[in-house]
């Protein structure tokens, strides 16, 4: 509950430095979890609850340059890497497009950080679809596992 709250502060109307800041944070936060404890429990629920429309209405906010610049992008990237994502809350999101979209966005193309943005970019690809598999592949045995009991 406590986190929803500083996911919500991080959203709210501050001036764009202290959101910048508020989503540094809860980024970092959000990334060291999924490494490390990635079945975590409020990690799952925050997931379940939109984490990603939240990440990705960041994005979009870098994008236009409304907060954040290429520290913040590169940030962001960076932490969602490792999210244990189901295709239901990629799709629901919209996050995969927007993220794949950087690649060709005018922050990326030409500038002095193209190559980390796109190796970033290729790491969320790997590592969300290797996700999307294996909670795929876990609920299909726990499917059989319950219709074999």
């Amino acid at each position: 509950e406590n986190f929803t709250s500083a996911m919500k502060m991080a959203s709210g109307s501050s001036d764009a430095s202290t959101l910048e800041q508020r989503r540094c944070l809860l980024l970092a936060a959000v990334g060291s979890t999924a490494e490390k404890m990635p079945s975590n429990r409020t990690l799952q629920n925050l997931l379940k609850a939109g984490l990603l429309s939240t990440v990705k209405a960041w994005l979009d906010d870098i994008l236009t340059s409304k907060v954040g610049g290429i520290d913040l992008l590169l940030h962001l990237l960076s932490n969602i890497i490792p999210l244990p994502v189901t295709k239901e809350m990629v799709t629901t999101s919209r996050l995969g497009k927007t993220v794949s979209s950087v690649e060709k966005h005018r922050i990326c193309v030409g500038s002095a950080n193209e190559a980390a943005i796109k190796s970033r970019i290729q790491q969320v690809k790997e590592r969300w679809s290797a996700s999307v598999k294996a909670l795929k592949n876990n609920s299909s045995k726990n499917a059989n596992n319950a219709k074999n009991s």
